[in-house]
């Protein structure tokens, strides 16, 4: 039975903590996967981790990279979830530049997306551009290119898009799982509240992206 973190000290009931979850590590891993037997925390966490990755994949996008990559960390009384920017652009959509396409927070606005993901994405759904009923024949814009030049034309055409007319639609794969975990967690750890947890991701300025606010 879960201890009284309420009645312990902020030092004691920081280190009741992070005595439950000390063996994690990095949560990018499905619950089956753990070899060590799982208590509650680990149980509910393992659990949170394969619910997202299974709503990434029912969604369409690949799980692998860094999309799908999610760790924790222990400090003080909370429990801190962290994760690529990515997830929660796909998650809550991105409007285009200029419109409002959709209900979010972000929105592009002086750069365009990186055209890398984009080609990968070619690749691996893999598009033949110069051989087939839409893209290849008489007066196909690929026709004279070879395959890796074919692809990062389309990359950019791709991107062009992204940016200035269709955005990116929301996928709803992150955040819908984030209140089950908060009860989850309520009932193996006694005391934890919602202000226990914390979603914090970061751009690579630093910034926080979780909690963007609508402009």
């Amino acid at each position: 039975m879960a201890g009284n973190l309420s009645s312990a000290s902020s030092s004691s009931r920081a280190a009741n903590f992070r005595n439950q979850i000390d063996s994690l590590g990095s949560l990018g891993t499905s619950v089956e996967e753990f070899t060590f037997e799982l208590d509650g925390v680990e149980s509910v966490v393992g659990q949170f981790i394969d619910e997202v990755i299974k709503s990434i994949d029912e969604a369409g996008i690949s799980v692998t990279g860094t999309i799908s990559n999610l760790s924790m960390e222990v400090e003080d009384d909370t429990l801190k979830i962290y994760g690529a920017e990515h997830l929660l652009y796909i998650d809550a959509g991105v409007n285009p530049v200029g419109k409002q396409l959709y209900d979010t927070p972000y929105q592009y606005e002086d750069k365009m997306p990186p055209i890398g993901p984009i080609k990968e994405w070619i690749k691996r759904k893999n598009i033949n551009l110069r051989n087939n009923e839409f893209f290849g024949g008489e007066g196909s814009p690929f026709e004279e290119f070879d395959e890796e030049k074919a692809i990062e034309s389309l990359a950019w055409a791709i991107s062009k898009s992204i940016y200035s007319k269709k955005g990116i639609p929301p996928k709803d794969v992150f955040r819908k799982h984030i209140p089950s975990l908060i009860e989850n967690m309520k009932e193996v750890v006694a005391g934890f509240t919602e202000q226990s947890l914390i979603s914090t991701i970061r751009n690579k300025y630093g910034n926080d992206v979780m909690n963007k606010k609508k402009n």
